[in-house]
């Protein structure tokens, strides 16, 4: 999935990508945290957020990113950290479905049903 800025970039016919193009894998998860704390005060209802977390990410550093949104007021926090048996959500390849390197849909397979 991209978003208009990228694909206006894209179009652009420009090679390299400017640094302020970051994709969710490549932010801290204290950044994921911040941007959900930005945003929230202006969201009436539920908000959710998922904050990436890299596989050998320390308890100590877990148990505190809970404890810091719970100081920030967070209506909830949810992270996600892959483990070999269940990988990674998100998948570096293609744009869509059957293109080479295309993100795999492997959460809910029946395959899947066992983890």
């Amino acid at each position: 999935m991209t978003d208009l800025a990228y694909r206006t970039w894209q179009a652009s016919g420009k090679q390299a990508l400017p640094d302020y193009f970051v994709d969710a894998r490549s932010l801290a998860p204290r950044a994921h945290l911040g941007m959900q704390a930005a945003l929230q005060p202006f969201v009436d209802n539920a908000i959710s957020k998922t904050i990436n977390i890299p596989e050998d990410y320390s308890f100590e550093d877990f148990r505190s990113l809970y404890e810091d949104a719970y100081r920030e007021g967070l209506k909830g926090c949810t992270t996600f950290r892959p483990t070999p048996v269940r990988g990674e959500i998100l998948l570096a390849g293609g744009n869509a479905a059957g293109e080479e390197g295309a993100l795999s849909p492997h959460c809910c397979s029946i395959e899947r049903e066992a983890d």
